[in-house]
């Protein structure tokens, strides 16, 4: 038994690489390995877009503040439960850089995706929301 517990070079040892090496697999595949950072950044500012538009063209009444500060706290955690898998997985290694991710896009149950056709399949959503709810509320404060 070792018992030369404050020596740093004891934790570094194969024996128990292999052992956390052998409890990762337990933990099954990472969440998004061949999708970048870059595009959950992009969903994050497309919701902060949304947020954003809210909070400055609909808050005219406490009703509507009330409703903007539910719609935060829900889009919070809502981003919150993938932000918090992707940094266990960014740990673990393996996620591909932008121009990569680019080139070589990613494959999918129903075939390859490129990867510029597979950030506007991310984006399309959360952007035309964005879009929306920018274009309502401006209409709503120039008409009302």
């Amino acid at each position: 038994m070792d018992r030369n517990i404050g020596n740093a070079d004891t934790y570094a040892t194969p024996r128990i690489e292999a052992r956390v090496e052998a409890i990762a697999h337990h933990f099954g595949e990472q969440a998004a390995p061949d999708v970048p950072a870059a595009v959950g950044l992009m969903l994050v500012a497309s919701f902060a877009t949304i947020m954003g538009s809210f909070l400055l063209l609909y808050t005219g009444s406490r009703f509507a503040t009330m409703m903007v500060a539910i719609s935060i706290v829900y889009t919070a955690i809502y981003l919150s439960v993938p932000t918090i898998f992707l940094r266990i997985d960014a740990r673990r290694g393996g996620h591909v850089g932008m121009a990569e991710f680019l080139e070589k896009g990613l494959d999918t149950w129903t075939g390859h995706v490129g990867g510029r056709e597979a950030i506007v399949q991310f984006l399309t959503i959360p952007v035309a929301i964005a879009i929306a709810v920018f274009g309502i509320g401006v209409a709503a404060a120039l008409i009302l």
